[in-house]
């Protein structure tokens, strides 16, 4: 907060009255009012953390980082940080791609080095309400990926299963797993499956370890 701050008071000489300085004023507003909420639920998490016991397991040790975002911000500032480690060349794997929340157009354009492949999980009913419009929305993020970027990026619909199969095992940097509204057993086996995928050093992260998710909890823990 103090940066953004900072940054606005620098700017605030060369603006002109009018409609510029009431732009940047409520730009300033909107990101105070942002890192405000994510502050109060960073201080709700530390709360949950050390309060938090998985029968038979004590107590996990987590790290909560004050300033992320949105979890797109925690992706990037994880991948960045093993590229200024010395992995310029990684390779991505996202099981679970998110038409509302794909977050791999901006990644692969701000890591040059990045390889990324998507999967759009494929429902286990093909009959399933809603598969219709999965498979437009699939079609509709293929098809807007950019040209200077398509080279490094691939998108697939299919199985979990089917995914892991077409890689080998050690074979990725970076796997991120969306396992919201899984059981505990699911998310078990996904995360079982998919640690095989990555390379020693590498990072195995997920979506949905939450206190309203107590089943990821159980099965992370």
């Amino acid at each position: 907060l103090r940066s953004d701050l900072d940054g606005f008071l620098r700017q605030l000489p060369t603006l002109q009255a009018g409609l510029p300085a009431a732009e940047a004023s409520a730009r300033l507003a909107q990101t105070v009012g942002l890192r405000g909420r994510m502050l109060a639920w960073h201080l709700g998490m530390h709360f949950w953390v050390r309060h938090l016991q998985v029968p038979g397991r004590g107590a996990p040790v987590l790290i909560l980082h004050e300033e992320y975002t949105s979890f797109k911000d925690m992706v990037s500032s994880v991948v960045g940080m093993m590229v200024r480690n010395g992995q310029p060349q990684l390779v991505m794997m996202e099981v679970g791609v998110s038409a509302q929340e794909w977050l791999a157009p901006s990644l692969v354009r701000s890591v040059v080095g990045l390889q990324y492949v998507g999967i759009m999980l494929e429902p286990e009913d093909a009959s399933a309400p809603g598969v219709q419009a999965q498979m437009a929305a699939y079609e509709q993020l293929k098809a807007e990926a950019e040209p200077e970027i398509a080279s490094r990026m691939a998108l697939h619909y299919a199985s979990a299963q089917r995914a892991a199969a077409a890689f080998p095992d050690r074979s990725l940097d970076v796997a991120l797993l969306d396992l919201r509204g899984s059981s505990a057993e699911v998310a078990q086996e996904q995360m079982t499956l998919w640690e095989l995928k990555v390379k020693p050093a590498g990072v195995l992260m997920g979506i949905g370890f939450a206190p309203e998710s107590m089943e990821i909890v159980k099965a992370v823990c």
